[in-house]
């Protein structure tokens, strides 16, 4: 049912591409995507403010894991794309899709944020 709905969300935004994004790169994609966000959330929430309190109630930070969480999911794309057969790495439905990783990163990242920010001991009012 995750892959599903995995290729769902990416061809909502990306359309409809070559059967070898549907087969070889929306699934892994999607799997790395919602694993590092959560993982980069966990570690910004409990790791970073559960250790020092002076992170607490800054954007600057927060945005920083962001950004952070952006950049691993479009190199994520990028790796993915480049073990994949019959793609080109640096091709315009692939960039396109390293633009759509970000933005569901970034939306993620803010959702899990959402949830993740209660239990810090730290940073509960971080971002919002």
């Amino acid at each position: 049912m995750l892959p599903k709905i995995l290729v769902f969300c990416y061809e909502l935004l990306h359309g409809t591409q070559d059967p070898v994004f549907r087969d070889q790169i929306y699934e892994p994609a999607g799997i790395a995507l919602l694993i590092s966000t959560v993982l980069l959330v966990f570690c910004y929430y409990y790791g970073i403010n559960g250790l020092r309190a002076r992170f607490s109630r800054t954007w600057p930070h927060w945005s920083g894991f962001l950004i952070l969480n952006a950049i691993v999911n479009v190199g994520s794309i990028l790796w993915i794309a480049s073990r994949a057969e019959g793609i080109k790495v640096f091709g315009m439905p692939t960039l396109l899709l390293c633009f759509i990783n970000a933005v569901y990163a970034a939306l993620g990242f803010f959702i899990a944020s959402a949830v993740f920010k209660w239990g810090s001991p730290n940073a509960r009012r971080t971002p919002f």
